[in-house]
């Protein structure tokens, strides 16, 4: 199940921060090379295998993935800390992975015990996942509204899910055994609903407001999901069928005095003065997500 090295991986989608390491969720291709949980040294480049199937059952294509950290814990206690990720099936639509064998699903891993679990379903293509900055809440963002399906004579349907889910977060009791106390996502709730397209990748500041990258760029919420701003993209594509490409904003990152906006073929560096949650500053070395 983890512990596998691994000279090489196909397919990354989204990445953060993990015991010094990159921790990316790779999509795979078909069942040569499974979709996995897989860690990066940014400096031997080395690269490790987490995770790559459900109890013998490979997932299907991990889409995002979140670090959930037990309040008053350090990024070196491994032992408070669990690996949240989506699952949509977007490799089979898409052509490069099998029909999928698993549901479409969020999970929760704690590599220290092996310990896993299912932890929210219902949804149609659930892709971004972040916790907020006080870890009480996690947003994931289902983007069924893009079906990523050839044969979908709607492909783009606004009657399918754009949308931001918040849920409670219930974190394992101080010196509890993660095998039989595992963390827990409850109160599911509607945060927010895109008035363009989905909302993809997704993260949040340190004054708890959700930044979520869109068909026309990043839509930005407070913690109470009143949408505040965008940061637009522009429709620069050359039209097709004279109806104009968005270019949208498919992830996105914070950085030392900005957002990185990740667009189809192009990045876009936004200068604000919000700061990521999950960015740490030590020394001269920085840490971001």
């Amino acid at each position: 199940m983890s512990g596998r090295s691994s000279e090489s991986f196909v397919l990354p989608n989204g990445g953060t921060a993990y015991n010094g390491k990159v921790l990316m969720a790779t999509q795979g291709y078909r069942l040569d090379v499974p979709s996995s949980l897989i860690t990066v040294d940014p400096i031997t480049l080395q690269s490790e295998v987490l995770l790559n199937n459900y109890f013998g059952r490979p997932f299907n294509s991990i889409n995002d993935v979140a670090v959930l950290m037990r309040p008053g814990a350090g990024p070196t206690d491994l032992d408070d800390q669990w690996i949240f990720f989506t699952d949509p099936p977007y490799g089979y639509y898409q052509g490069f992975k099998e029909y999928p064998r698993l549901p479409s699903q969020v999970y929760a891993f704690h590599p220290p015990s092996g310990s896993l679990r299912v932890v929210a379903d219902g949804f149609q293509r659930p892709n971004g996942i972040v916790f907020s900055p006080d870890t009480l809440i996690c947003y994931i963002t289902d983007a069924g509204f893009a079906s990523a399906d050839p044969e979908d004579a709607r492909p783009l349907d606004g009657s399918r899910p754009g949308t931001i889910y918040a849920y409670d977060v219930i974190h394992s009791p101080d010196g509890a055994d993660h095998r039989t106390h595992p963390p827990a996502l409850t109160n599911r709730r509607l945060f927010a609903f895109t008035d363009c397209g989905m909302p993809d990748g997704i993260k949040c500041d340190t004054k708890g407001n959700v930044y979520a990258g869109c068909f026309d760029g990043v839509h930005v919420w407070n913690k109470h999901g009143a949408l505040m701003g965008k940061i637009l993209l522009g429709l620069d594509l050359p039209a097709s069928n004279g109806v104009p490409k968005e270019r949208g904003c498919a992830n996105l990152v914070f950085v030392p005095g900005g957002l990185l906006m990740f667009a189809e073929d192009r990045m876009y560096l936004a200068t604000i003065q919000a700061r990521g949650a999950l960015l740490e500053e030590d020394s001269e070395n920085f840490v971001f997500a």
